[in-house]
């Protein structure tokens, strides 16, 4: 009898979580690198490069860091630009497919 119980309320609880929207998708090519870019509603962003997603949080007008991964993204005169672990890409160009 428990364990349904312990079901039931961790569905209930599932049900009443915030959730988080994507508001745009975009390629960018840094040079030789290619990335994808979600745009997320609440100031953040999921950048995926070759293959690994990492969350990167707005820590000032349109620069997104995760200090953990050392990345860096962030927007500069009307371009952006990445650098990851110390190493900076050449100004990120959007890629429309």
């Amino acid at each position: 009898m428990k364990q349904y119980w312990l079901v039931g309320l961790s569905l209930a609880l599932i049900g009443c979580t915030n959730t988080i929207d994507i508001e745009d998708i975009r390629e960018y090519k840094c040079g030789e690198q290619i990335i994808r870019v979600e745009f997320l509603d609440d100031e953040s962003l999921i950048i995926n490069n070759n293959g690994t997603n990492t969350v990167l949080a707005e820590v000032a007008d349109n620069r997104y860091e995760n200090s953990a991964a050392k990345i860096i993204f962030q927007k500069q005169h009307g371009d952006y630009s990445l650098s990851i672990d110390g190493h900076s890409y050449p100004i990120c160009q959007r890629l429309v497919r």
